[in-house]
This record gives C-alpha cells, sequence and structure tokens, in this order.
C-alpha cells in the first residue's frame, strides 16, 4: 500500500514502486530518509490491523471459544451451522 500505491499520510500520494521483485533490491533509488519513512509507515500499518484484530477477537473471545470447541468435535462447519452458533449467543 505504501511503496505501491501510495497510500500513506506520512509520505503522501507518492509511488515509490519501480516494478521490481521487492523494493529492498530497489532500495538505492531512494534516501534512506524516505526508506525510513516507508518502514514506520508499513510498520504502523502492521500495528493498527494487529490490534484491530486482537481487540475484535478480545470482544468476540466467547463466541470464539464456541466455534473452536465445536470445530474439535465436528471438524468442519458450514455458513448456515456457524451462523447458528453465533446467533445462540445473542
Amino acid at each position: 500500500m505504501v511503496v505501491k500505491y501510495g497510500m500513506s499520510y506520512e509520505i503522501g500520494p507518492i509511488v515509490c514502486d519501480t516494478n521490481k521483485n521487492s523494493f529492498i533490491e530497489s532500495s538505492t533509488v531512494y534516501s534512506d530518509e524516505l526508506i525510513e519513512k516507508i518502514d514506520k509507515e508499513v510498520s504502523n500499518f502492521i500495528h493498527i490491523a494487529y490490534n484491530k484484530a486482537k481487540d475484535i477477537l478480545s470482544s468476540h473471545i466467547e463466541d470464539l471459544h464456541k466455534v473452536a470447541e465445536t470445530l474439535i468435535s465436528k471438524e468442519k462447519l458450514d455458513g448456515d451451522e456457524f451462523r447458528s452458533l453465533l446467533t445462540e449467543s445473542l
């Protein structure tokens, strides 16, 4: 998102991709300051996503355990069974 599509408030709407397989390979084209900003932005996105996922799972921990216990005994659930498990807790 940050390098290929320029989606960053910190760096701005610029595209840093050079169509190589890895940003690392092309890093000599960019200043050390820009590379550091990109690293911070990517790290920030990862931390935000991790914390959001953790909050969602924590707030639905009982449902998570219910689904896990059912999967241990049944091994698989179809969509209707999954929805049924989650609506039972409402």
